[in-house]
């Protein structure tokens, strides 16, 4: 099963170490079918919110990874993902994956979902396709901090990889920390992009406070690559 860049990237990224792992906003299910291939012990669990692609994710999943003594390790939910319902598995270690959608819905979603589950162990690891300073800004605001974060090129495009928990230790930045690499030319690539797209945002009498904080960074990006 041959995964995009950015979902083998995601895949990479998750250890066996959960018991239930939500692969929201799921598609077409390659993502959690891989999980399923590589036998992770957790259970996987599928969710949209369009019925027709689930259905046939349904049947593919049956006709793949059929039920073992009547279970499946596998279940499908057709609901929105601020809805989970980890609240039917108590006490139990939670990944949950967001990636494919906007840095602003993901950071909603996630509101919502550790609003919802106070008391639950949760992981998110996420892949938003924008706004990841808005997003990051979000997970800083509730109390989220940083487990890895790592940048992926895909169709010429970039994509960050977030992985955030109430657990960890180290704290999560605006822009970024430890993903950036001042020797790679790609990831300056990245950076420059997202100072153009802010500086068009920017009014004529004012910087925002994007703007400034990623010029700040290729500075000492670029500071960093001049010294060595």
């Amino acid at each position: 099963m041959k995964l995009s860049k950015r979902l083998e990237l995601i895949n990479q990224n998750i250890s066996d170490n959960y018991d239930h792992i939500w692969d929201c906003c799921c598609d077409h299910g390659l993502l959690g079918a891989k999980l399923l291939t590589r036998n992770v012990s957790a259970h996987i669990h599928f969710v949209d919110l369009v019925p027709t692609i689930l259905d046939k994710l349904t049947q593919q999943l049956i006709q793949f990874f059929p039920p073992t003594d009547g279970k499946t390790q596998w279940s499908v939910h057709c609901l929105d993902a601020a809805l989970l319902p980890l609240s039917q598995f108590q006490a139990k270690k939670h990944l949950v994956i967001i990636a494919g959608v906007g840095g602003e819905l993901t950071a909603k979603l996630i509101q919502q979902i550790t609003t919802a589950n106070p008391t639950h162990d949760i992981e998110f690891l996420l892949c938003p396709v924008h706004h990841t300073y808005q997003l990051r800004t979000q997970l800083i605001k509730l109390g989220l901090n940083l487990i890895h974060e790592q940048i992926v090129t895909e169709n010429k495009r970039f994509y960050e990889l977030i992985h955030v928990s109430h657990r960890a230790l180290a704290p999560l930045s605006h822009t970024g920390a430890s993903m950036w690499h001042a020797t790679k030319n790609e990831h300056l690539s990245y950076l420059k992009k997202l100072i153009l797209h802010y500086q068009k945002t920017a009014s004529a009498h004012s910087q925002n406070t994007e703007l400034l904080a990623y010029r700040a960074l290729l500075s000492s990006l670029l500071e960093y690559e001049n010294k060595n």
